[in-house]
């Protein structure tokens, strides 16, 4: 059975995106308790392992800097 997961990214202050998507329960709950172990169990360690795991895929696969970040900076 499949678990429907939300996960909540927040790119600026005022501004948050929301992702939704479908996991296999295994990996559910591998995810789940990793996340638990490296960040500690306390609110915000799913957040932190998501974004962390995004940041590595998208570095693995060459992504190209978010414009606007970079702008920003300017």
């Amino acid at each position: 059975m499949n678990r429907f997961i939300y996960i909540y990214l927040y790119i600026e202050v005022s501004e948050k995106m929301t992702l939704f998507f479908h996991l296999k329960a295994s990996t559910e709950r591998r995810f789940r308790k990793t996340a638990m172990k490296k960040h500690g169990y306390s609110k915000g360690a799913l957040k932190k392992a998501l974004e962390d795991a995004i940041e590595d895929w998208l570095l693995k696969n060459n992504a190209e800097p978010d414009d606007e970040k970079e702008e920003q900076k300017k």
